[in-house]
Parts: structure tokens; sequence; C-alpha cells
């Protein structure tokens, strides 16, 4: 079994200096939900591997979580995964996820509700600092790219994640 989990990037900062869309950072809200991202894997585990789009708002909401969670992983940058769609994740996945029986993505909307419906059917809001994990009854990830049928496990936003910690 495979499975993939999904984490779209805290809430950024339109308000902050930035360049090009690639470098805005995440305002506070951002920072609170990715540090709830982490307080839930700390008690569930981390997926064996981390994606992160190249974008700062993706890569600081996944190393935020990581030092929510007390773990000292490192995520590799994907710059593939800025501006990338499903098709795209898919084929990346087939082609570089092995042997990790589970891996993480840190990226974008639409892309992030995209693969939760092309792969389960589901159709959902994706919030900012969201999490779902998808489980694939597939022995390879070749074998999910070519035919990427799963199952929706949980999708939990920074909303349920804050409730969750009371």
């Amino acid at each position: 079994m495979r499975s993939l989990y999904i984490l779209r990037h805290g809430k950024s900062d339109w308000n902050a200096a930035y360049g090009h869309d690639h470098d805005r950072p995440l305002a506070a809200r951002g920072l609170r939900a990715a540090a709830l991202v982490g307080h839930f894997f700390k008690g569930n585990g981390w997926p064996e591997a981390l994606w992160s789009s190249s974008a700062v708002r993706a890569l600081t909401t996944l190393e935020r979580a990581l030092k929510a969670s007390g773990e000292e992983l490192r995520p590799a940058v994907r710059s593939e995964l800025y501006g990338a769609g499903v098709s795209d994740v898919l084929r990346l996945l087939g082609v570089d996820a092995e042997p990790a029986a589970s891996v993480l993505i840190a990226g974008h909307e639409p892309t992030c509700s995209g693969l939760v419906q092309a792969t389960t059917g589901a159709r959902c809001r994706y919030p900012t600092a969201a999490i779902a994990r998808i489980d694939f009854a597939r022995p390879t990830w070749q074998d999910v790219a070519a035919a990427p049928r799963g199952e929706l496990r949980w999708l939990m936003t920074p909303k349920a994640l804050a409730h969750l910690q009371r």
C-alpha cells in the first residue's frame, strides 16, 4: 500500500514586501496553523518522504510543522511542485517516490484539491494548512501514477486540528 499526504501551504501574507509570487511569506495565521500540523504529526508519525514546493510559503509551512513536532527531518525541495498540476504530481511520484511507502507533498491550490478529486472522486474545499491522506492499494508509485484510484482516509483543516489539541 502507498499513502499520499497532501499539505496545502499556510495562509500567506499578501501585505508583506516580496518580489515574485514564489517569494510570498506566511502570515502569522499561517505560522500558527503550520504548528498545529506539526503537533498532529508528533502524535501520529511523519511520512517517509517529505517533498515541498520551492515557494517560500510552502517550504516554511512544512519546516514550521517539523519544528513544532520536534523532528529534525529535512524536506526535499522540489521546484517542479511550484505551478505543478495533478498530472505533473502523479508523474513525479511515479518517477521519484520509490522506495518510500508514504510521501507528503507541501504545495498549492488548485493542485491539492485536484489531487483528492482525481484520485478519490471526492470534491472538497481545501483551506490553507489543510492536510489530507489518500491510501492506494498499489504495490508501487508507478502503479499509482498509472491508475491513480485511492481512498481518502481523512482531511484535516486547521480548525479541526485545533480542536484535537484541546
